[in-house]
């Protein structure tokens, strides 16, 4: 996770700041699969930055339940040597249950 980021990297995470050192802390070892699919809003690039908006919907699952949760995200990325690493990133989490309207999300395995 570290190698994605650049070094003023904050992730505003539903009303809290989170360093990339938080972020970390957050993300253990568990015993669930997760699959993202994603639905980007909008994306523009400016020179070495570029700005992207976006619906995540992540599906976790184990032995025992599966449950979506959805979040409106957006990121700002920063282009440092030929590497585009985060600066920031941005996520609202929907109520239990609440899915977007009229998004069409696209798997991806992360």
């Amino acid at each position: 996770m570290r190698a994605a980021v650049d070094d003023s990297f904050l992730l505003l995470e539903h009303g809290e700041v989170w360093t990339i050192d938080d972020f970390v802390n957050v993300v253990k070892p568990a015993d669930y699969i997760r699959t993202n699919y994603f639905s980007v809003i909008n994306s523009r690039v400016e020179g070495d930055v570029a700005f992207i908006n976006y619906w995540n919907k992540a599906n976790i699952k184990n032995t025992e339940r599966s449950i979506d949760i959805y979040w409106l995200e957006s990121v700002v990325v920063s282009k440092v040597g030929d590497k585009w690493l985060l600066s920031q990133m941005h996520s609202t989490r929907l109520p239990q249950d609440e899915i977007p309207k009229g998004v069409t999300f696209i798997k991806q395995q992360i």
